[in-house]
């Protein structure tokens, strides 16, 4: 067998990543992108930073279009709200509801345990390596 593109194994790898979260996050009812969007959230009320859609946009590389339908079908399911800007009467802030809170916290849990239990094939130092790389390559291509 011919060996693999780096392209061809980054690919390979994320379906099944993607795979495997989605079977996690099927529990909560909820996309990968969803997923992201309240893990986003969790960090920045944490931080006290209010939460925009082109906030989440910057934090986590979906484009704008993709975060706004994700958004409002996280709305349908009530987990997050909208509120009114309190600094811009013209900006809108994003707010998460109790149960909203709730299943980000469990789903960044079960999140975490699928990570493990995908990359306990490779030692730590090697997940360390290969988190380290994915940020170099992010970081060289958003520069």
């Amino acid at each position: 067998m011919a060996k693999s593109t780096t392209g061809f194994t980054l690919w390979k790898l994320t379906a099944l990543w993607q795979r495997n979260l989605a079977e996690v996050l099927g529990e909560f009812e909820i996309t990968q992108t969803q997923f992201a969007i309240l893990a986003a959230m969790i960090g920045f009320e944490k931080d006290g930073q209010d939460v925009t859609q082109a906030l989440l946009v910057a934090q986590t590389n979906i484009d704008k279009m993709t975060i706004s339908k994700s958004v409002r079908g996280l709305q349908d399911k009530k987990l997050v709200k909208i509120k009114k800007s309190k600094t811009d009467k013209r900006a809108n802030n994003l707010e998460l509801y109790a149960k909203g809170k709730k299943v980000a916290d469990t789903a960044i849990v079960a999140v975490a345990k699928a990570d493990e239990k995908f990359f306990a094939g490779i030692t730590s130092n090697q997940v360390d390596s290969l988190n380290k790389l994915g940020e170099k390559v992010i970081s060289a291509l958003e520069s």
